[in-house]
């Protein structure tokens, strides 16, 4: 026969003889050494069958612990352009307590380099300053091992975006009546 098929019979014989052994103790009053030793002894075995049987049928590694999350990093900006003078906001799941980040133009020129500072609402920000660049850009987020330092050891993530010009004042003075006039 088969393993499979022999382990439930004698995993019954040895309920029988740990039941017949169970008696022969209580009838010695618990004062028959043998008795007790031979009642472990299949108690053992029977626990040991058991577990056998039941942990061969898993097929997935089975925990009760949940998996640890995996670190994600978001900028908390309304959308992909930013423009000089904005407040960049570095959030998600974090495995570092400092940040430093780089911005990088297309061809690769480094056009600001800061260290992220926490907020009274524990979110990681800067104020966003490039000069008069406008285009397509690369903001490079790398954690850091101690506050105030930029060593750029390890890129957490990266961030692409669009700088676009700052509106100019008369195109803020017109905004202004249009959302008066709605």
């Amino acid at each position: 026969m088969e393993r499979k098929l022999t382990t439930p019979f004698v995993v019954a014989a040895l309920a029988v003889a740990f039941v017949a052994v169970s008696a022969w103790v209580w009838f010695s009053r618990g004062r028959n050494a043998r008795a007790i030793r031979t009642k472990f002894k299949i108690g053992g075995l029977l626990l040991t069958l058991t577990t056998a049987v039941t942990t061969q049928s898993c097929k997935h590694f089975v925990t009760c612990y949940d998996p640890e999350p995996q670190p994600y990093y978001y900028l908390a900006n309304k959308c992909d352009s930013l423009v000089n003078g904005d407040t960049l906001r570095l959030g998600g799941y974090l495995e570092y307590r400092y940040f430093s980040y780089e911005v990088l133009a297309e061809d690769g020129k480094s056009l600001q380099k800061d260290c992220f500072s926490r907020d009274n609402n524990h979110w990681f920000v800067d104020i966003f300053e490039v000069g008069d660049y406008v285009g397509k850009a690369n903001i490079n987020v790398y954690g850091e091992q101690a506050e105030g330092e930029i060593k750029q050891e390890k890129l957490v993530e990266s961030f692409d975006v669009t700088i676009v010009a700052a509106p100019t004042k008369e195109e803020d003075a017109d905004q202004a009546e249009s959302d008066d006039v709605e």
